[in-house]
């Protein structure tokens, strides 16, 4: 940033733990002080887990960096507990779908684009961006590409960087 360059938004997880504390949103603005790294491009991730086992708590954290502009997913979903419901109240801007949910493409059941294209048509639905985590062949960013998948991520890159999101 310094030298003029892009960053795109960074994601952070945050655990249950965290969430629970009470303190994050202090803890947050402190490092983002400390570095200079903007608000904005931010991105935290909680897992569905940590979220339902600290509901309340976890309304009260997010609420408390929502005014900074940070952007919030919700990790790991489909593999834990939420609901539609939570997804509303929790205010989330993206839902990362777990990797083997969309890693085994090549050997998985002939439901499983559908199963997939369901979860992105419920995200947008309710106005969140969808990531499909564990992205690793041409092949499997082609169908994500046809079921409305907004990024990807994992070791398939188009680029030159492993590892890394691509907006799809």
């Amino acid at each position: 940033m310094k030298q003029g360059l892009e960053v795109p938004c960074i994601a952070v997880n945050a655990s249950g733990a965290q969430l629970a504390g009470g303190n994050f949103p202090e803890m947050v603005r402190a490092a983002l002080a400390e570095s200079g790294f903007p608000p904005s491009k931010l991105e935290i991730e909680v897992t569905e887990t940590a979220l339902v086992g600290n509901l309340e708590s976890a309304l009260k954290q997010i609420a408390g960096l929502r005014s900074w502009e940070f952007r919030f997913a919700i990790d790991d979903f489909g593999t834990g507990y939420s609901s539609l419901n939570q997804l509303r109240t929790l205010t989330v801007d993206s839902v990362k779908v777990d990797g083997p949910s969309s890693r085994i493409w090549s050997s998985c059941p002939a439901n499983r684009p559908r199963w997939f294209g369901g979860i992105v048509g419920m995200a947008h639905n309710l106005g969140l961006s969808v990531v499909a985590e564990g992205v690793e062949t041409a092949g499997q960013l082609v169908i994500l590409r046809s079921l409305g998948c907004d990024v990807s991520q994992g070791s398939f890159c188009i680029g030159r960087w492993p590892s890394a999101r691509w907006r799809l």
